[in-house]
């Protein structure tokens, strides 16, 4: 049985202290990656007071999806079947959730101030805006909680509840329109109101909280955190979806028998959830048409932005080829060997992106040929580090232990696990410095890019039968 909530004070205040040692110096490793991809921004208000309005209004689509409620199979079971206060036992859980969230946007926060300002941060600067991303992520969480009740269950349809959840993202919208920001005392203070206002609603809700909705999902968090201790990403890909996702239900049956193998995984993937990744897809999509349009990618900060949303696009695509080499007891059905499915795949999911990225680019070609080119480079490396990230699967722990020793066992998973990534803004800041920012190194940084591309594509490749050996 898991240790009960209001047992771990001691844990969260380590994490605590953690998060706030993490705010004291990440910012300076930002500062010093704000050299490799510069910016030159008078001021960063505007982007986060929209970025402000963005994670309020996205509260809706969060409840929808689950809440931020993420109960253990064991708190299910001996806590809230036991007939005792629901609100009495899921308090701490949802404070802790937007402790937890609160904390990682600060971070951000002064990570993003850092990288958009080079040598000018401050920190009485990042204490301002590291409170309004904490309070906007935190309105964020309470909406969230209440719409999950409002979606979720008859009983939480209170015409009270759904009015002030309504009232709040309009509220913050209409004082971001009146040109108001969310960096003066004024704005401080509204967000703080409405985050109390939120929180206290989201705590009044907890009652009406659908137990059966949470043993659904903590059946798959079960499995999440087995993934995690390993960092194996691939099977945290499947199982992240199954812990968010709402409801299956039957949808369209886009798949049929004539297609191609590859083809036909990369459709039966996505016909299922399908409103998420046309959600995720248009979000993504969204940012990264404004982005192109209102913003300036010769600034650091914008390209770490395309990449990311590339990214996000590209995780969705992966999801066919990280079940595939999840099966590899399956590897009998493959007649030719994986090989060929494993690329047919890639390729599927390359030329996907491509497509995608072709539609948000094709008004830019005539205005700027450097950003456009950049963007769709983009798309084809972020879409390449998805799906390497997808292709690694669970390593053998004991055989890595006997060969490189049991104290090299963590840095080897974190190592391989954050390889996508690093690989990524390797990429980004390649690309950025030959299209967006363009220097006299342009021949050399396209290189840089191929290689890296070669590198994701092998590894994405790889077949499974050697990955057995």
């Amino acid at each position: 049985m898991s240790a009960s909530p209001g047992s771990r004070l001691s844990d969260d205040l380590y994490s605590l202290y953690l998060a706030g040692l993490g705010w004291l110096l990440l910012p300076f490793y930002g500062d010093r990656m704000a050299e490799l991809l510069p910016s030159d921004f008078s001021t960063i208000e505007p982007g986060v007071n929209i970025a402000v309005v963005v994670a309020v209004a996205a509260a809706v689509w969060l409840g929808w999806r689950g809440g931020p409620l993420v109960v253990s199979r064991a708190g299910v079971l001996h806590e809230l079947a036991s007939g005792a206060s629901r609100r009495t036992m899921l308090y701490p859980r949802l404070l802790r959730q937007l402790v937890a969230r609160s904390a990682i946007a600060a971070i951000g926060a002064t990570i993003f101030l850092a990288l958009s300002t080079p040598g000018e941060y401050t920190v009485s600067s990042s204490v301002t805006i590291s409170l309004v991303a904490a309070l906007a992520v935190a309105i964020s969480v309470s909406q969230s909680m209440i719409w999950y009740l409002v979606f979720s269950t008859n009983e939480g349809r209170r015409p009270r509840v759904v009015a002030w959840a309504v009232l709040v993202p309009v509220v913050v919208l209409a004082s971001l329109l009146g040109g108001r920001t969310f960096f003066d005392s004024t704005g401080l203070l509204s967000l703080l109101s409405l985050g109390l206002l939120s929180l206290g609603l989201a705590l009044f809700g907890l009652t009406w909280t659908p137990v059966e909705r949470l043993w659904s999902r903590a059946r798959a968090l079960e499995t999440l955190r087995s993934s995690m201790q390993t960092v194996d990403f691939q099977q945290m890909l499947l199982d992240m979806r199954r812990v968010s996702d709402s409801p299956r239900v039957a949808g369209p049956q886009l798949a049929r028998p004539w297609m191609p193998t590859f083809l036909w995984r990369q459709i039966a993937a996505l016909q299922h959830g399908l409103s998420g990744q046309i959600a995720r897809l248009g979000l993504a999509g969204g940012t990264i048409f404004l982005l192109l349009r209102f913003s300036d990618p010769s600034h650091g900060v914008v390209a770490l932005s395309l990449a990311a949303c590339v990214a996000v696009i590209g995780f969705d695509l992966a999801v066919p080829l990280a079940a595939t080499a999840d099966q590899i007891p399956f590897l009998v059905h493959y007649r030719a060997g994986s090989a060929r499915v494993l690329q047919g795949q890639t390729l599927t999911a390359l030329s996907i992106a491509m497509v995608i990225g072709g539609l948000l680019t094709a008004w830019l070609w005539s205005q700027s040929f450097d950003d456009a080119a950049g963007t769709m480079f983009l798309f084809l490396v972020g879409t390449l580090a998805a799906l390497m990230q997808a292709r690694i699967g669970s390593p053998d722990v004991a055989k890595w232990a006997t060969t490189v020793g049991a104290g090299f066992i963590g840095p080897l998973l974190w190592g391989r696990a954050l390889s996508g990534p690093l690989l990524l803004l390797g990429a980004t800041v390649a690309i950025s410095h030959q299209y967006f920012r363009p220097d006299e190194f342009g021949q050399t940084w396209g290189q840089l890019t191929a290689v890296i591309a070669f590198i994701l594509a092998v590894v994405a490749m790889n077949p499974l039968e050697k990955s057995l050996r």
